[in-house]
């Protein structure tokens, strides 16, 4: 309404310079990350999806292009699993929660939701994005990245494909 005005963003430090690369738990991410290009992060937050049909998409966008893929489970109902890790190509990694002030400095670019949060990260970096609205004020925000060409049009998470994916991480790391 006009009456309301957009600011800015509130960013949360998430304590990244406490995170210890050298972690056990962190090892497998830290190495993958340096054994080639930067990925672009795929995640979508704690929306609710079916989480293996989504997982299996990302994946098949993922071989189609050969574009490294960092895909961040979410804390729903829409967890980013496969029931085999051995679906993984080398070129795709997965990792549960991770602070966001630590990860998106070492990633390409984000596609995620759409919300205020990962938009204000993402865009703070300097990092394209693309958004995948579910509801609410995240097709706010798509459609204002997409207008200030800070990445390419929303695709609504219902409209979704592998191969709408796929053009769009093509077009996102060129």
């Amino acid at each position: 309404p006009k009456q309301c005005d957009v600011v800015g963003f509130f960013f949360w430090d998430q304590k990244a310079s406490e995170v210890d690369e050298s972690s056990p738990e962190l090892a497998p991410l830290v190495q993958w990350l340096h054994s080639g290009s930067k990925p672009v992060y795929i995640g979508f937050g704690s929306m609710v999806f079916n989480g293996l049909k989504t997982a299996r998409m990302i994946v098949e966008a993922a071989r189609q292009t050969g574009v490294r893929v960092l895909m961040q489970t979410t804390t729903s109902g829409g967890n980013l699993e496969l029931s085999d890790p051995g679906e993984l190509p080398p070129n795709v990694f997965c990792i549960g929660r991770c602070p966001h002030d630590w990860l998106l400095p070492k990633v390409a670019a984000v596609i995620h939701h759409g919300g205020a949060g990962t938009v204000g990260a993402g865009l703070r970096l300097g990092l394209p994005t693309m958004c995948c609205p579910f509801f609410g004020d995240q097709f706010f925000y798509s459609h204002a990245v997409a207008a200030t060409g800070s990445g390419p049009p929303p695709v609504p998470f219902e409209k979704l494909t592998a191969a709408n994916l796929a053009d769009r991480l093509s077009a996102i790391t060129q």
